[in-house]
């Protein structure tokens, strides 16, 4: 598996709990007073019927619930993703991240910590090609050997799987 598709996916395992923490605590919030938060479509109509009157009143119709759940997930999930990504860039995603267990950690370490380098994401004024020096220039002076070494420390010359 390469670097790049691990780091995708801790990035998308942070993404996806941060919306999942979120849908549950906006839906906690505004719908688990009257409504089971696995209600399906019907349920949500025959509990709408069910409450007659009352559906006009905003602090217990159920429609109402489901427009305000709506309102208050926009208003908290944008705030939510973007507080997950950086919390990733910055190392400190909810999700660990697991490339320390992989055996090229080494090299990871070595690129992003000892040269600098970070994940591309658009919010950076560095371009690909400033970190692709760093690391160029640190082939060339022979600086990744050490690094690559010790990727190879453990291996007992088998072939190695290819992911």
């Amino acid at each position: 598996m390469s670097k790049n598709y691990e780091i995708e996916m801790h990035l998308e395992e942070n993404l996806r709990s941060a919306v999942k923490n979120t849908v549950s605590q906006v839906a906690k919030k505004t719908l688990t007073h009257h409504l089971p938060l696995d209600a399906e479509a019907q349920v949500l109509v025959e509990q709408a019927l069910k409450n007659g009157e009352n559906e006009k009143n905003p602090n217990s119709s159920v429609f109402q619930k489901i427009a305000i759940f709506g309102t208050e997930l926009k208003a908290a999930l944008p705030k939510e993703i973007e507080a997950a990504r950086v919390a990733f860039e910055n190392g400190t995603g909810a999700i660990p991240n697991r490339i320390e267990e992989c055996r090229s950690y080494p090299l990871y370490r070595f690129v992003r910590k000892e040269l600098g380098t970070g994940l591309l994401t658009g919010e950076k004024v560095l371009s690909p090609g400033q970190d692709f020096d760093k690391v160029f220039t640190a082939m060339c002076q022979g600086k990744i050997i050490d690094p690559m070494l010790e990727c190879l420390s453990s291996w007992n010359g088998a072939p190695l799987p290819i992911c």
